[in-house]
């Protein structure tokens, strides 16, 4: 079982993209990653092992993100690992389903001369049957838009659809900000982000959807929702600044991206979360989110 390291994107993708789609839940990361590498060529690794023309595993960087082994089982960790090691391939970090990391952490630090570093352990869930908030007044305002044909507004204590109101002027610097601050708080291990506010403008040109929740006018939260691919969208960047938490904010722009996908027909719709963050995952679960699997991410440090 031998692992082939590509170099073009287009033939990486004729591989990869079917495999992945397969299971669009299971690999909603590395198709973000793919969908992110075809348009920009960011690609920093992009590996397959294929036996007899079956695809049985294949691995993914974008730029200085963590390596996406959602696609490589278990017992493929070995091989894939040895051929990244001989390709002299950088692997900073890892990041998929908890099992299949632990098995590429061990085959990696084994080969590579590194050793693992900090590790942040992340539930994986998927949206069930649609609970919103009954008891929550707002608006939701919106950049750009991930495919979804309505959106959901909740005021007096009813949930209905709504085109969602289209954010104005400052609204995507509001967002840059506190892009960063969630960042600061819930992924210090990111690569850095030269210029927020750019990174704002992009994700809404690629087609992504940031809501922000206001009340009364004022922006008091905010989250994103990734352009879908093969049925699949992927909720993220939830956050509501120090001063407006303890409201249910984070719940009611989750809550309403959540719909704008339903009613757009969109069948997969997922988040992570923190493991160790018991209001978040109670939050989303009464939502109507139900757990797929422990995720982890890990990083490597040389010895």
């Amino acid at each position: 079982m031998e692992a082939q390291l590509y170099s073009h994107t287009k033939a990486f993708a004729r591989v990869a993209r079917p495999f992945y789609a397969a299971d669009p839940v299971l690999h909603t990361t590395a198709l973000t990653a793919l969908d992110n590498v075809e348009r920009e060529g960011t690609a920093t690794v992009m590996a397959a092992i294929e036996t007899d023309g079956d695809v049985r595993g294949v691995v993914l960087s974008e730029g200085s993100w963590p390596l996406a082994v959602s696609g490589l089982p278990t017992g493929c960790a070995q091989p894939m690992a040895r051929a990244l090691a001989r390709a002299a391939t950088r692997a900073p970090a890892a990041m998929g389903p908890a099992d299949r990391v632990d098995a590429f952490a061990a085959a990696w630090t084994a080969v590579a001369g590194t050793t693992t570093g900090v590790e942040r352990p992340m539930l994986l869930y998927r949206l069930g049957e649609l609970r919103p908030p009954a008891d929550m007044s707002g608006e939701l305002r919106v950049l750009g838009d991930a495919g979804a044909e309505n959106g959901a507004r909740t005021a007096g204590n009813v949930v209905r659809d709504s085109a969602g109101t289209a954010a104005g002027d400052g609204t995507a610097e509001l967002v840059a900000r506190w892009r960063l601050a969630f960042k600061a708080e819930t992924m210090p291990t990111a690569p850095a982000d030269p210029d927020p506010l750019d990174t704002v403008r992009a994700l809404v040109t690629a087609g992504d959807t940031i809501g922000v929740w206001t009340v009364a006018g004022e922006p008091v939260s905010t989250a994103t929702m990734k352009r879908p691919g093969a049925g699949m969208t992927r909720i993220g960047y939830v956050y509501t600044p120090p001063e407006h938490r303890g409201r249910g904010y984070a719940a009611a722009v989750t809550a309403a991206l959540s719909l704008r996908a339903r009613r757009a027909g969109i069948p997969h719709v997922v988040l992570y979360t923190d493991t160790g963050n018991p209001v978040s995952n109670g939050i989303y679960q009464r939502l109507g989110y139900r757990l797929v699997a422990p995720f982890r991410e890990v990083t490597f440090v040389d010895r």
